[in-house]
């Protein structure tokens, strides 16, 4: 089912050695559970490139809009911490995108 439906994709690339990546998602998890939590988050999905395993790709939806994203979901407090936290993991500087959703396809 397609539909037109408000909201947002953000997507962030973070780079890592491949070694360090059970580190990054023992810090990844409480954020995704806290994340995954908000009414407006629609879903939360993390990749592993198959080229280079310390690529890590991550992909949120959100039904809210980018504005709303930037000033309430942005600030919160529990990104702190987490972002402390995997900074020193990053061999390249982290890649953040977000894009405004225009069409939504979901399989019930």
């Amino acid at each position: 089912m397609s539909q037109l439906l408000p909201g947002l994709n953000a997507q962030a690339t973070i780079t890592i050695k491949p070694e360090d990546v059970p580190t990054f998602l023992k810090e990844l998890q409480p954020i995704y559970e806290k994340v995954t939590a908000e009414p407006q988050c629609i879903s939360f999905e993390v990749f592993q490139s198959t080229d280079n395993p310390g690529v890590i790709h991550l992909v949120e939806n959100w039904t809210e809009s980018v504005q709303w994203f930037m000033e309430v979901q942005a600030k919160k407090e529990y990104y702190k911490a987490y972002f402390e936290a995997i900074k020193p993991l990053f061999v390249e500087p982290l890649k953040f995108q977000i894009f405004n959703r225009l069409l939504f396809s979901y399989k019930a």
